[in-house]
């Protein structure tokens, strides 16, 4: 009996608010066990706290500095049972994979993780990037005035991309000023790429920059690598030499990375606008890519840009072996009789995008794009996302104009971002869940004090 609790009474003392018992030693008694501590059951409480529920915990537990073991004293404060310590350590590894298990097992249900594996999958089909476009891409090289008129000014600009340059117009209204909203403006399969955007050339219909620019927003209209001033009479959009420079890329990877230093050198420009893409046909799939692989959009419009690649009677277009030829790497898929197992579909590049606002504008008799109900289904399946998270869902027009993006479109589509555009200070993207709140909320009660959760 140590001489300082000699008169200690078994039970609480009259300093029980401390916490502090002497245990009755008269019905237990054990080798290599001080038997003042024969309460302890083998354990140490102030180790590893989370385990407090392993012992007499709520008690304080007098120890003595040594414990008499196999001959000789050791520190009695750690353990004085060698196998207390491996029964507590088998226990805090059960335990522990308890944790792992819950924290694999809510990792596979977040969606923003779902989404990351099919962009990563997506990226693939548009095959490596050679590693010009992993440096310096975006910045300005090149600017001159094109054109000045009562709307204000028109820029030629020449950006940096991938070892390249990106030819585009810059036009900046009057009055604009640092919050001035921005447009991408991309343009369809024309030969004379962003003059038609901008009423410079083409099809005087096709004008949707102008449209935008007139409405006061700063629009940024890129050429293609195959259009505007690139385009070459004697191959036209022929993409052989492109492959032949660049075999392990394609040429919608190509685009993408365009347009992406097109806008990474739109919010160097203006920090704090709120950036659009919109594009028809060509540039309708190309807005959704953009979209999807650049946080910097805020609003996407693509007017007659896609149908569903499982169902698609003409899916080769996306990997022809001739011409234009998109992504070489699909055609495996694309040579597939349809309903075909496709890696990807547009879809996925719906889900990408939320919770950003999206509008689709789909003709029901376009001679291009032939299943307008398979558009119809993936904006479903991307709609019950934006309904989950309490968003408005994707803005869909369905119309008899065949494949067209009239004046009555283009206004509808200015008035869509110039909506969303002037909530984009006042809203904030909802998350998709913390992912550490989804998964610590199934540990075991008993152990999550050891991660300080509640």
């Amino acid at each position: 009996m140590n001489a300082q609790h000699c008169a200690q009474r078994p039970g609480r003392t009259a300093i029980a608010l401390l916490g502090v018992e002497r245990f009755d030693q008269r019905h237990e008694t054990r080798p290599r066990h001080d038997r003042l501590h024969l309460g302890q059951k083998h354990r140490f409480p102030g180790l590893l706290a989370g385990f407090g529920q392993e012992t007499s915990f709520g008690q304080t537990q007098l120890l003595h500095r040594f414990h008499r073991f196999r001959g000789r004293y050791d520190n009695g404060a750690i353990f004085s049972n060698h196998a207390a310590w491996r029964l507590l350590m088998q226990n805090f590894l059960k335990r522990s994979t308890i944790v792992l298990l819950s924290i694999m097992v809510s990792a596979c249900s977040l969606p923003e993780w779902l989404f990351n594996s099919k962009k990563q999958i997506i990226e693939k089909t548009l095959g490596q990037a050679p590693f010009s476009c992993s440096r310096g891409f975006g910045k300005i090289i090149n600017r001159n005035v094109i054109q000045k008129n009562n709307h204000g000014i028109i820029y030629r600009v020449s950006i940096n991309s991938c070892g390249s340059i990106v030819h585009a117009y810059q036009a900046i209204p009057q009055n604009s000023d640092n919050n001035t909203p921005v447009v991408i403006a991309l343009h369809q399969t024309t030969n004379v790429g962003k003059d038609e955007v901008m009423g410079l050339g083409g099809d005087v219909n096709m004008a949707y920059g102008k449209k935008f620019f007139e409405s006061g927003f700063i629009v940024i209209s890129p050429d293609v690598f195959v259009a505007g001033e690139n385009y070459n009479t004697v191959s036209g959009w022929d993409t052989s030499s492109f492959y032949q420079n660049f075999p392990n890329w394609s040429a919608m990877g190509k685009m993408l990375h365009d347009h992406l230093s097109t806008t990474r050198f739109a919010r160097k420009e203006y920090p704090h606008s709120c950036i659009a893409v919109v594009g028809h046909s060509l540039g309708g799939h190309n807005a959704l890519f953009l979209a999807a692989f650049e946080e910097n959009i805020d609003v996407v419009v693509s007017s007659a840009g896609f149908e569903s690649i499982a169902t698609d009677t003409e899916a080769m277009r996306w990997s022809r072996d001739s011409w234009f030829v998109y992504m070489p790497l699909l055609r495996p898929y694309a040579a597939m009789g349809a309903p075909r197992q496709v890696p990807w579909d547009f879809d996925d590049l719906l889900k990408i995008i939320f919770p950003r606002p999206v509008m689709i504008i789909q003709g029901m008799n376009d001679d291009s794009w032939k299943n307008p109900e398979s558009v119809e289904s993936m904006v479903h399946t991307a709609n019950v996302i934006y309904k989950k998270n309490g968003l408005p869902e994707i803005n869909t027009i369905f119309h008899y104009y065949g494949h067209s993006f009239g004046l009555n479109l283009q206004q509808k589509s200015v008035d869509f971002v110039t909506e969303n555009c002037r909530k984009k200070n006042a809203l904030v993207k909802k998350p998709l869940g913390n992912p550490w709140k989804s998964w610590a909320m199934r540990i075991p009660k008993e152990i999550r004090p050891i991660f300080r959760l509640n």
